[in-house]
């Protein structure tokens, strides 16, 4: 029988076969491979990019942004850490007739209101959410009132709608009385307190100067 004139060998086929394999499983991983990522090696943990660590970041920021008392002017409550009441030193809210505009905003921010009242000595009213202040044309206080139902004075232990003996507990026997006020002479100074005579409870209180002394 006559061989044919070409018959490649078993060795060059297994070689063929071999480099045909190797070929097509290089082609196929570089094609499964995933991109490379820029992503630096610290901005990835527990499966969070740096995108979401932005993210959380910036919301953590957000967190610690909290309103100061005075930005809250309105809901007076906790604004001002209550005293003791001092008949050297009356103040109601925290301030007294020796304070100024400036210390009013200081303390409270920008008054819900602000109007004047006309009379020969202008005064400048600053209305919160339950107390005012009011001021001479030069910054001074003059007046300090307090009238929302429930709202601390500022004088420990003394809040609106309180009954008499709280008052009198607080403040001690009043200089005088009458079925609608009590006052309390303080050096240049008036503390007064309107009562509701069925009640027996305080409708407001006012501390301003006594032009009787």
């Amino acid at each position: 029988m006559q061989r044919p004139l070409f018959r490649p060998s078993l060795t060059a086929a297994i070689l063929l076969i071999n480099i045909t394999l190797l070929l097509y499983g290089c082609s196929a991983q570089e094609g499964s491979m995933p991109p490379t990522s820029t992503e630096p090696s610290y901005a990835k943990h527990n499966g969070t990019d740096s995108h979401s660590a932005t993210k959380k970041k910036d919301k953590k920021n957000e967190q610690t942004v909290i309103a100061s008392p005075k930005e809250n002017s309105s809901e007076g409550e906790g604004s001002v850490a209550e005293q003791t009441f001092d008949r050297t030193q009356p103040k109601l809210k925290g301030i007294s007739l020796k304070s100024t505009d400036k210390d009013i905003r200081t303390l409270w921010g920008e008054p819900d209101n602000h109007f004047v009242m006309d009379e020969i000595d202008p005064i400048d009213v600053l209305e919160y959410g339950g107390f005012s202040f009011g001021c001479h044309q030069s910054g001074d206080v003059v007046f300090v009132e307090v009238s929302g139902e429930g709202q601390s004075t500022g004088i420990k232990g003394l809040k609106i709608g309180d009954n008499e003996d709280q008052a009198e507990r607080t403040l001690g026997k009043p200089d005088h009385d009458t079925n609608y006020v009590w006052s309390y002479e303080i050096k240049s100074a008036l503390l007064r307190l309107d009562m509701d005579p069925k009640t027996n409870k305080i409708q407001s209180v006012k501390l301003f100067p006594n032009n009787n002394v």
